[in-house]
Protein backbone atom coordinates (compact mmCIF):
# COMPACT_ATOMS: atom_id res chain seq x y z
CA UNK A 1 0.00 0.00 0.00
CA UNK A 2 1.30 3.43 -0.93
CA UNK A 3 1.01 6.00 1.86
CA UNK A 4 1.52 9.31 0.10
CA UNK A 5 2.09 11.13 -3.18
CA UNK A 6 5.87 10.75 -3.06
CA UNK A 7 5.62 6.97 -2.75
CA UNK A 8 3.02 6.89 -5.52
CA UNK A 9 5.25 8.89 -7.86
CA UNK A 10 8.27 6.75 -7.07
CA UNK A 11 6.27 3.58 -7.74
CA UNK A 12 4.76 4.89 -10.98
CA UNK A 13 8.20 5.90 -12.25
CA UNK A 14 9.44 2.33 -11.96
CA UNK A 15 6.55 0.46 -13.54
CA UNK A 16 7.35 -1.54 -16.66
CA UNK A 17 4.29 -0.72 -18.74
CA UNK A 18 5.30 -2.54 -21.93
CA UNK A 19 3.40 -0.08 -24.12
CA UNK A 20 0.28 -0.02 -21.95
CA UNK A 21 -1.41 3.27 -21.08
CA UNK A 22 -2.83 2.75 -17.57
CA UNK A 23 -5.70 4.71 -16.10
CA UNK A 24 -4.89 6.38 -12.77
CA UNK A 25 -7.55 7.55 -10.36
CA UNK A 26 -5.40 10.14 -8.65
CA UNK A 27 -6.54 11.91 -5.50
CA UNK A 28 -5.81 15.63 -5.51
CA UNK A 29 -5.22 15.70 -1.74
CA UNK A 30 -2.45 13.14 -1.34
CA UNK A 31 -0.19 13.75 1.67
CA UNK A 32 3.45 14.57 0.97
CA UNK A 33 2.95 15.45 -2.69
CA UNK A 34 -0.44 16.42 -4.09
CA UNK A 35 -2.05 14.74 -7.09
CA UNK A 36 -1.42 17.69 -9.39
CA UNK A 37 2.31 17.53 -8.61
CA UNK A 38 2.40 13.77 -9.16
CA UNK A 39 0.67 14.15 -12.53
CA UNK A 40 2.92 17.06 -13.54
CA UNK A 41 6.05 15.04 -12.75
CA UNK A 42 4.72 12.04 -14.69
CA UNK A 43 3.89 14.22 -17.70
CA UNK A 44 7.44 15.60 -17.73
CA UNK A 45 9.14 12.22 -17.30
CA UNK A 46 6.75 9.93 -19.19
CA UNK A 47 4.60 12.19 -21.40
CA UNK A 48 1.22 10.85 -22.47
CA UNK A 49 1.83 7.47 -20.80
CA UNK A 50 -0.81 7.68 -18.07
CA UNK A 51 -4.49 8.50 -18.44
CA UNK A 52 -5.42 10.42 -15.28
CA UNK A 53 -8.73 11.10 -13.60
CA UNK A 54 -8.52 13.33 -10.54
CA UNK A 55 -10.67 12.55 -7.51
CA UNK A 56 -11.30 14.92 -4.62
CA UNK A 57 -13.84 16.42 -2.27
CA UNK A 58 -13.19 19.85 -3.81
CA UNK A 59 -15.92 20.26 -6.37
CA UNK A 60 -15.74 23.95 -7.20
CA UNK A 61 -15.77 24.95 -10.83
CA UNK A 62 -12.26 26.40 -10.51
CA UNK A 63 -10.88 23.17 -9.04
CA UNK A 64 -12.51 21.03 -11.72
CA UNK A 65 -11.17 23.29 -14.46
CA UNK A 66 -7.72 23.18 -12.89
CA UNK A 67 -7.71 19.39 -13.15
CA UNK A 68 -9.03 19.32 -16.69
CA UNK A 69 -6.65 22.04 -17.85
CA UNK A 70 -3.77 20.05 -16.34
CA UNK A 71 -4.61 17.31 -18.85
CA UNK A 72 -6.83 14.94 -16.90
CA UNK A 73 -9.50 12.93 -18.70
CA UNK A 74 -12.01 13.84 -16.01
CA UNK A 75 -12.47 15.06 -12.46
CA UNK A 76 -14.62 13.12 -10.00
CA UNK A 77 -15.99 14.77 -6.90
CA UNK A 78 -16.34 12.58 -3.80
CA UNK A 79 -18.47 10.93 -2.67
CA UNK A 80 -18.55 8.96 -5.91
CA UNK A 81 -21.33 6.58 -6.86
CA UNK A 82 -19.76 3.18 -7.51
CA UNK A 83 -22.11 2.46 -10.41
CA UNK A 84 -21.37 5.79 -12.08
CA UNK A 85 -17.62 5.43 -11.48
CA UNK A 86 -17.57 1.94 -13.02
CA UNK A 87 -19.45 3.15 -16.10
CA UNK A 88 -17.07 6.08 -16.52
CA UNK A 89 -14.05 3.77 -16.12
CA UNK A 90 -15.39 1.54 -18.90
CA UNK A 91 -15.59 4.58 -21.16
CA UNK A 92 -12.16 5.96 -20.23
CA UNK A 93 -10.44 2.62 -20.76
CA UNK A 94 -12.00 2.37 -24.20
CA UNK A 95 -10.31 5.61 -25.32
Amino acid sequence: MLRNGREALQHLRTLDLRGAQPLLLLDVDLPGLDGYSVFDALQKERPDVYKVVFTTVHGTEDEQLRGLEAGALDYLVKPISLRVALEKIRRWVGR
